[in-house]
């Protein structure tokens, strides 16, 4: 799920958040991963209530990016946090 779009230096900054494939959108949950150092960015997966993420169901990219996440947690990104989604 994507996060708010931020302006740097006057130019529109897109967020680093990849939108989940069609096959797991359907998670009524996300786990986040919210930025240290940047407000209102960070990673969101799609996951089931417990925070186990269906590594099978997505992209390339955002498997490669759950990884990444993963990697920097207490550095760049904070503990993940499971969240429901608003139905």
């Amino acid at each position: 799920m994507p996060f708010d779009e931020h302006e740097t230096n006057g130019k529109p900054r897109r967020a680093i958040v990849e939108t989940a494939p069609a096959s797991a959108r359907h998670s009524a949950y996300e786990l986040r991963f919210d930025s240290l150092r940047h407000a209102g960015r960070g990673y969101a997966f799609p996951c089931d209530a417990e925070g186990q993420v269906a590594l099978g169901e997505l992209s390339e990219r955002l498997r490669d990016n759950y990884f990444y996440a993963r990697a920097v947690v207490g550095n760049e990104l904070s503990w993940p946090v499971v969240r429901e989604l608003d139905s």
